[in-house]
Parts: C-alpha cells; sequence; structure tokens
C-alpha cells in the first residue's frame, strides 16, 4: 500500500497573494477596452460627443468627420454611465444607481473624477452657470457646483409626479413629470425654487425641449405636444403632431428632431407652432435612447447600436453618414501573434498581441450576418453565425478578405477545424462537416443531427463530441465523414455548455454542475471518473498541457477565469484563477497566455505561475469529508481510492469482499488535513466485485463499489 498526502499547507509555497480576492497565480497583462455597453445619452460640444455608455462609463469622441468618428477617451464607472451634461471643462454624469459624478474633461484623453454627489436614482442632469438641476422621482433638487471637487444642495422643490427630464432657460426649469404632465418651476432664486405653472398633457411625459417661447413635449401618447410659454404662469397648448413611440426632443431652428425608441429620427416642422408636420423621417437599427443636433447633424444614443451621425441639411431628407458601434467581445481564437475577436453585431476583430501588455486593433472584417464562433488555422479565419460558415484571408490581418462561404441549415454556433475539415455546432441542425480543403469552395459532405441544440464540438480519433446542452454530449462515429454516426449519449447532470478532449478524457463546462470529467477509452461507453464544482456556471473549457482553462461566469465574486490541474482526471485541482470586468464568453490558450473574450473587454492574462505549480497542490482547504470515486474503475490489478479530510481524525479505511469480510486495511490512524491516496492492489484477489469502507468515527462513513476485472 501507498499513502500520499496534499497538504494545503504547500499554498504558503505557491504565492504569498493566496488570499487575495481576485486572483491566484493568474496575472492581467493587458486589456483592449474598447467595447460599449449601450448609448443612453449623448452631448456635443465642438468636435466632441461625449456619449454615456452605461456600464463601460463616458466615451469621448472625435466627431470632426462624422462619416468617422473616433474614440479619443473614456472613464469607467463602478456603477456605469447613463446620462451626461458637459458645461465647460467639466462633465456632470449620473450613474445607473444613486450618484453624479463630475468628471474633469479638459483633457478628452484622460478624463478625471473630481467630485461627486449621491442622490437615489437621478433621472435627468441640467447645468446652468454654476448650478446643476437634478430631476428624480421626488422632484427638483438643486447643486452648487462652483466648486466641482465639492458639490453642495443647496434647494429641493416637490413635484407631484416622477420628474424625468429637464430643461432649464431664462431662469426657469421645465419638468418632464411623468403621469402629472409638464411642471415649470421659477429658479431664478437657485435657494427658493417655486412652481409657477403647469401643463398636463394626456399621458405620461418623457422629455421636453424648450426654444423661444415654446416647450416641445413628447409624452406616451404617440405625440409631440407644442406649448406656449411666454406666460410661465400659464401654459397653453398650441398644437401636436403623431410620432411614432417618441422618447426623446431637440430643437433646433424651425425644426423639432424627435426619436422613436424603435423606429427612429422623426423630422417636424415646427415653423407654424400652431400646425407642425413631419417632413422627414430616418430609421436607425436599434433602440433609441437621446438625441442632440448641432451643425446640422443629429447625434443619437441607439443603446447597443451605439452613436448613429445623420445629416440633416436637408430636413426632408435625414442620412445617416457615419456611426460608433463596438459590437461585444464573445468568442476567441488566437494564432501568429493574432487574436481573432468574435463580436457578434460586428464580425471579427483582428488584436494584434504580440506585445501581450498593450494589444492593438489591426483590422476589422464585417460579415453579412451576425457572428457567433471564430477558429483559425494557417492564413484563414473561419466565422461562423446566423448564415453558415464564412472563410477569412487573414494573410494580411489590417486588410481581411472573404473568399469562400458555406451555407448550414442551422445557427452555426462554432466551428473546429481538423484535418482540412471544419466540423460545425449547428444549433438544432446537430453537427455538419464542411470539406475546406479548398478554402474557397467549402462543400458541406456531411451531418448528424443531434437531440438539443449543438453548442460546441471537440474531435479525437475518430470521434465527434458535442455539447448539447441539456441533452449533453452525443458522442458521434466520424470514421466516415460522409455519413457520421450517432452511437451514444452521456446524459450529464447540468447543461453541457462546452467540451475539451484530451489525452483519453472529455472535459465538459457543464453548467451549475461545474466540470465533468469522462473517461473515453471506450467512446460508447463514456464513463463519469469526477466531478469539479465551482461557485458559478461553467461556461467555456479549454485543455491544454495537463491543465483545463475554465471560464466561470456568474460566480459571487464576478465571472472568472479558473486553471485547474489536469494532471490527475480522476482529482482536478484549482492552481489559479483571476475574476474578469465583464461576462466572460470564451477563451483560447497560446504560450502559456489565455486570452479572454469577456463581453466588454478582451483581456489577456498570462497563466504561466499557475501552470507551474506542481501537480496536486490543492488549493483550498476541503471543506468536507469524502470518500472521493477510485480510479480506474474498474480495474486490474490496482486501483487508487482518495479521501479528503477537512480536519484532524482518525480515519478508518478497509477493503472487503461481497461476503462482508475485511481483505485489506489502508489506513487506520491518524491523518491530518488534506487529500490522502491510497493504492490498493488487487493481484492476490479473484476477478469480481469489492467494497472500500471509509469511517471517522461519530463524523463520517461512506462505501463505494470496485471492480475487479483480470
Amino acid at each position: 500500500m501507498k499513502t500520499t498526502i496534499y497538504s494545503v499547507l504547500l499554498l504558503l509555497l505557491i504565492s504569498s497573494t493566496a488570499f487575495a480576492q481576485d486572483s491566484l497565480n493568474v496575472s492581467l497583462v493587458g486589456t483592449l477596452n474598447c467595447y460599449w455597453d449601450a448609448a443612453e445619452d449623448v452631448e456635443v460640444v465642438g468636435d466632441l460627443a461625449y456619449v454615456a455608455a452605461g456600464a463601460t462609463g463616458l466615451r469621448i469622441l472625435d466627431i470632426s468627420d462624422p462619416t468617422s468618428p473616433i474614440e479619443v477617451g473614456f472613464y469607467e464607472a463602478d456603477r456605469g454611465i447613463i446620462g451626461v451634461e458637459v458645461d465647460g471643462s467639466y462633465a456632470y454624469t449620473r450613474t445607473a444607481f444613486h450618484s453624479m459624478i463630475i468628471l474633469d474633461v479638459s483633457d478628452p484623453s484622460s478624463p478625471s473624477a473630481v467630485g461627486s454627489y449621491s442622490r437615489s436614482f437621478i433621472h435627468d442632469i441640467a447645468v446652468v452657470e454654476n448650478y446643476v438641476y437634478l430631476t428624480d422621482s421626488f422632484g427638483l433638487w438643486i447643486i452648487d457646483v462652483s466648486n466641482p471637487a465639492s458639490p453642495d444642495e443647496v434647494s429641493y422643490c416637490a413635484t407631484p409626479g416622477s420628474a424625468r427630464s429637464v430643461a432649464v432657460i431664462d431662469g426657469y426649469a421645465y419638468i418632464a413629470d411623468g403621469d402629472f404632465g409638464m411642471r415649470i418651476v421659477d429658479v431664478s432664486d437657485p435657494y427658493s425654487p417655486v412652481e409657477t405653472g403647469f401643463y398636463d398633457t394626456p399621458y405620461y411625459v418623457l422629455d421636453v425641449c424648450v426654444d423661444n417661447h415654446y416647450a416641445y413635449v413628447v409624452d406616451i401618447s404617440f405625440a409631440l405636444h407644442v406649448i406656449d410659454i411666454s406666460d410661465p404662469t400659464s401654459p397653453s397648448e398650441v398644437g401636436s403632431c403623431m410620432v411614432l413611440d417618441p422618447v426623446s426632443v431637440d430643437v433646433i431652428g424651425n425644426y423639432a428632431y424627435v426619436t422613436g425608441r424603435y423606429s427612429g429620427l422623426h423630422v417636424i416642422d415646427v415653423t407654424d407652432p400652431t400646425s407642425p408636420s413631419e417632413v422627414g423621417y430616418c430609421a436607425t437599427p436599434w433602440d433609441c435612447k437621446a438625441v442632440e443636433v448641432l451643425n446640422n447633424y443629429a447625434f443619437i444614443a441607439n443603446y447597443i447600436a451605439g452613436l448613429r451621425i445623420i445629416d440633416v441639411v436637408n430636413p426632408a431628407l435625414p442620412t445617416e453618414i457615419g456611426f460608433y458601434d463596438t459590437g461585444r467581445s464573445e468568442d476567441v481564437a488566437a494564432a501568429n501573434g493574432y487574436a481573432f475577436v468574435g463580436e457578434p453585431d460586428i464580425g471579427i476583430r483582428i488584436v494584434d498581441v504580440s506585445t501581450p501588455n498593450t494589444p492593438m486593433t489591426a483590422g476589422y472584417f464585417d460579415i453579412s450576418d451576425f457572428s457567433l464562433g471564430v477558429a483559425v488555422t494557417n492564413n484563414y479565419a473561419f466565422v461562423t453565425g446566423g448564415d453558415g460558415l464564412h472563410v477569412i484571408d487573414v494573410a494580411d490581418p489590417t486588410l481581411p478578405i472573404e473568399i469562400g462561404e458555406c451555407d448550414t441549415p442551422g445557427q452555426a454556433s462554432s466551428a473546429l477545424i481538423v484535418d482540412g475539415h471544419a466540423f460545425i455546432a449547428d444549433g438544432f441542425e446537430g453537427l455538419r462537416i464542411i470539406d475546406i480543403s479548398d478554402p474557397e469552395n467549402p462543400i458541406e459532405i456531411g451531418f448528424c443531427d443531434t437531440p438539443g441544440w449543438a453548442r460546441e464540438v471537440a474531435v479525437a480519433d475518430h470521434f465527434a463530441y458535442v455539447s448539447d446542452g441539456n441533452d449533453g454530449i452525443p458522442i458521434i462515429d466520424i470514421s466516415d465523414l460522409t455519413s457520421p454516426e450517432w452511437i451514444a449519449i452521456y446524459e450529464t447532470p447540468g447543461s453541457a455548455s462546452d467540451i475539451a478532449v484530451a489525452d483519453g478524457y472529455a472535459y465538459v463546462a457543464d453548467g451549475n454542475n461545474g466540470v465533468v470529467v469522462l473517461d473515453l477509452s471506450s467512446p460508447a461507453f463514456p464513463e463519469e471518473v469526477s466531478t469539479y464544482n465551482t461557485t458559478g456556471y461553467a461556461k467555456r473549457i479549454f485543455v491544454e498541457n495537463d491543465h483545463a482553462f475554465l471560464l466561470d461566469s456568474n460566480s459571487p465574486e464576478d465571472d472568472c477565469l479558473r486553471v485547474l490541474s489536469t494532471a490527475d482526471p480522476v482529482l482536478l485541482t484549482e492552481v489559479g484563477y483571476h475574476t474578469t470586468r465583464g461576462y466572460a464568453q470564451d477563451v483560447t490558450i497560446v504560450d502559456g497566455y489565455a486570452y479572454v473574450a469577456d463581453y466588454y473587454y478582451f483581456h489577456i492574462f498570462d497563466c504561466s505561475a499557475a501552470t507551474a505549480v506542481e501537480d496536486r497542490v490543492l488549493s483550498l482547504t476541503p471543506e468536507s469529508f469524502n470518500l472521493i470515486p477510485a480510479y480506474p474503475n474498474p480495474f486490474n490489478p490496482t486501483t487508487t481510492v482518495r479521501v479528503s479530510i477537512p480536519s484532524p481524525a482518525h480515519l478508518k479505511l478497509a477493503v472487503y469482499n461481497p461476503l462482508g469480510q475485511r481483505i485489506g486495511v489502508l489506513a487506520d490512524g491518524l491523518v491530518f488535513t488534506g487529500i490522502y491516496s491510497f493504492i490498493w492492489d488487487g493481484s492476490s484477489q479473484a476477478s469480481g466485485v469489492y467494497f472500500v469502507r471509509a469511517t471517522v468515527p461519530g463524523q463520517f462513513g461512506a462505501t463505494q463499489k470496485i471492480v475487479l476485472m483480470k
């Protein structure tokens, strides 16, 4: 009998930062911070557009060439930024929860926070001279910002509704007050604001803009209302115009520019305020949030479609001439010093990662449909999406060119390239096999349906293993590529999101069930040999050189990259991890670096310290007593039995025959915290069933069956 202990005390030798909150043995070395969450608001000053981009903060664009806006700076806030107003050298931003952050934007390339003010659920901000006028569900708040580093609340005026937006001009604040129409507040003395008048529209008011003696109000009745405010104590409606799903309005000269949430930009002629009429329209691709018009251009915060720029020099024919839309980082492959990042709304972004700490965008390619996955081999990128497989020549990464395409009947989620063939996980259409020996003419040569939604695929020897969601792992014989045959399915307890195969084992990212390891020595009869539970949802897995790189999403401490030792597939051990800043989507490994598509970010992690950790060193103290499944099982003539010990105890471990007779003692004595391995040699026993029994008197008892097959 041989016994080994792997004590958690060895952690002290691994890293002096072993108990850091966000990482262990994995370091973040580079980030491409170029992705936006959602454009919620926009403010334009001179040649700069300030975009409130939700979770990705404030983004600042140079719009001197409206056809080609360029991002020049950004500021990230922990709570995200959903509104912005700029006055002089300061941007007054509102976060998703509870605060206004004041940023110094005198250097647009490097905005910095100088002050803040807390208030629950801020709806809008207006800035006039040294005062901020802020609305929330309770009314209007006035803040003295003469010292931006120390904003001072000076007064408050309640409104009967839920104050949504505010416009301040000539000593009056005009408030879109939800169900209670438009309220007019005299703010000539900021310390004593007083409501002087109101106009109650038929429906819930969303936004207000003031020009000359008129207020332009949009509400959910699908209308723009023109209200005469020449007497602020007695405002009256003089005209209206139907507008599809209006949410925001800006007025310049004789035109009102209204964004419809799902319809786009509507141009309303208000030359005669008593008879406004729509004269022009321009569709936009997504959910419009806000509009600002300057110098014959309308700038629209278009939610996940980014910033749209529309030429309105001819109000009857508004035309989009530029946009800034970053997509999302959701898939990644790497080769030859470049990372190829799949962005569903765009296509692929090609990133130069030759210097990992300063990744730089080298090129783009926009496919005809949304992209879902990317694989790279030689000088070709194979991009999968809603309309099948696209073959992109990336010999010149700065100028990628599509050279071939093959449609698939389903939604091509991912591709694996093996020996001149692309194995496509095609959603509800299962596995598709495409001959890519001629990249310019890819041809489907075989397919095999799977019961669920084919997400990812791994290939080893003559078998394909498909992660099929809640339907587990279909195993397909591909010895004849033209006629693949489904031979078995392994139903995992979770939702099989991804699969990697290495050295005769399949490693399944199984959602809430963590990682499942299958012995594939007999592919038709896969056998579970171990599981590794994570704190979140095991989403993606990549296996290389005795290590698994796992993306664990929705874990309590944020999404996380975990590095697991697979030297012993029966006992996966975590040797490193690092939290990610966004929502971890995909991972690939090249030369010790992990490239992670993190939705709002593209990260590069150095995992060399984790992969250098000696095998079997555990990263955590065992939480409970456990008799770990013996491996191999069946066996001939030896098998290894492991027991986890969370605290010092007297362990009894013995082997019994079917008659209940003890035929071997593996342990009977004091053991300390750790994982213990015991090898039982059945050379002297006959083939058959035996039982291993582990007990810790008064605390633990467990039995497992083992099978000796000679």
